[in-house]
């Protein structure tokens, strides 16, 4: 593991493993005994402007205290508040419960600078807008889309599930986040375990199946907010259709030799 201090550190591990072809999974805060990131501090309050500047291991909750402080808000509340660091939530298009007056994190985010797979650092102009063992298995997941359609994804979730998931104790689903087009459903299910691995994964990703083949078949989104992960990756040319090539373009463009989060929100080529 790398602990960078600062960008230069950054540029330099980038360089090496892409020149090597090695594999980076990039994290900020980190939790347990791998410790925190030490690029971890606030740069600037600009309060004229209402910007603040900070590095990206920088904890959320240590930065709305401070604008608290001086009278200021971020605005940015999600449940990962007392454990979040800036560049998780930015990289995650982080979203919190009063998303609906401040919105995401994406929309908060004035200008940033970044070190590209091949170490090459980049910074965008800073203005405010541009034209299981045996037990209870449970989870949750995400989706969202138009108000058309909805409901007819949590009707058909409803109605399949008991009658393709066995064992079934919980489906429901409330919306958390609304919009002026749509809204969020917020799937919540759990069944009884199985005591064989191989039986217990095929239920749960039955379960996840449900969800995801009602939302794509009518023209929702797979994923909200909780980010795609790995689970969903190998969904994500359906997600997008035919514009999925713009992220293939894009991904040879930046990171031609696929070394960053190799797997994770596209396949493995």
């Amino acid at each position: 593991m790398i602990k960078a201090q600062n960008t230069a550190d950054v540029v330099k591990a980038l360089q090496y493993c892409n020149h090597n072809r090695l594999t980076v999974i990039p994290q900020c805060g980190r939790s347990g005994v791998c410790a925190g990131s030490a690029m971890n501090r606030i740069i600037k309050l600009d309060e004229e402007n209402q910007v603040l500047s900070a590095m990206c291991g920088t904890p959320l909750e240590y930065i709305e205290k401070y604008c608290q402080e001086r009278g200021f808000t971020t605005g940015h509340f999600p449940q990962s508040l007392p454990l979040a660091q800036i560049g998780g939530l930015v990289s995650t298009r982080s979203i919190g419960q009063l998303s609906t007056p401040y919105g995401g994190v994406e929309e908060m985010l004035v200008g940033l600078e970044a070190v590209l797979a091949d170490g090459t650092v980049i910074r965008t102009k800073n203005v405010p807008s541009r034209a299981a063992k045996t037990g209870l298995v449970r989870d949750t997941c995400e989706v969202s889309a138009k108000w058309t359609d909805i409901y007819r994804i949590y009707e058909n979730v409803l109605h399949r599930f008991p009658r393709e998931v066995e064992n079934v104790t919980q489906i429901s689903a409330h919306s958390s986040h609304s919009y002026t087009t749509g809204t969020n459903l917020y799937f919540v299910f759990s069944f009884s375990g199985d005591t064989d691995m191989v039986r217990a994964r095929a239920h749960f990703d039955q379960a996840w199946n449900i969800i995801m083949e009602e939302t794509l078949r009518f023209n929702g989104s797979i994923c909200h907010h909780h980010g795609v992960g790995k689970y969903r990756d190998h969904l994500i040319p359906r997600e997008h259709g035919s514009a999925y090539r713009i992220l293939e373009i894009l991904k040879d463009g930046f990171d031609p030799n696929r070394i960053m989060n190799t797997g994770t929100f596209m396949p493995r080529p």
